[in-house]
């Protein structure tokens, strides 16, 4: 029930989010005019906790029995990965559950293609910060459907010996897409993808691999 202000280098009619006023022009500028007339912050810090633990409570999804859900894999990364270890993440299912589940501990921890939602962003998004902050670990968040528009990118980062983990989230299904296709009634088409072993194809460019298959195997993988 609040009105919305966007600032905009672009007018454009974005077809999620609808603006009651939309200020177009340099961003800073209009940020720093704006301020001038902000009052009271709208939300306490408890508030805003408490709003981001909804969330993450919402994104909490029991899988089916035997099978590996999302949320397993990211709970199992949680746990055993580095807690400062920066995040990229592709587009496609895989991005909800990874960016309501992960808590990053600032504010460029997570990289993501978030406008523009692009496919592939993940591995090389994490070779270039493997190669800026060499001694971060880094991990590499990625659906089967994105891997494979750049899997050849795992030489890249085998040759320049990149501090990163690949975990691809694999059922052989552009998940997003075949869900959207579901919704609006229409057949699924071009969605299913051929069952690939990501762990070998990471082992012929140099990499180490490993197929998970029993949840019981996520953490020691």
């Amino acid at each position: 029930d609040k009105p919305l202000i966007e600032l905009t280098e672009h007018a454009m009619n974005h077809p999620l989010v609808r603006a009651d006023v939309s200020i177009v022009g340099d961003i800073a500028a209009a940020a720093e005019r704006l301020a001038r007339f902000r009052n009271a912050p709208a939300f306490s810090e408890a508030e805003l906790s408490a709003m981001k633990e909804t969330v993450r409570q919402r994104a909490l999804v029991s899988g089916v029995p035997g099978a590996i859900s999302p949320q397993d894999v990211v709970d199992a990364a949680w746990e055993v990965l580095p807690r400062d270890a920066r995040i990229t993440v592709d587009a496609g299912a895989h991005m909800l559950p990874v960016l309501h589940l992960w808590r990053t501990p600032d504010p460029r921890g997570a990289l993501v293609s978030r406008g523009l939602a692009t496919m592939g962003f993940a591995l090389p998004a994490a070779i270039a910060s493997a190669m800026e902050e060499p001694e971060r670990p880094v991990i590499a968040f990625t659906g089967d459907g994105g891997l494979m528009m750049c899997a050849s990118e795992l030489a890249t980062a085998a040759q320049n010996g990149c501090k990163l983990i690949v975990i691809v989230f694999n059922d052989a299904c552009l998940t997003l897409i075949e869900a959207k296709q579901r919704r609006r009634k229409l057949p699924n088409a071009g969605v299913a993808l051929s069952r690939a072993n990501f762990a070998s194809v990471a082992e012929g460019f140099g990499c180490a691999g490993f197929r998970v298959e029993r949840g019981e195997n996520l953490r020691p993988a």
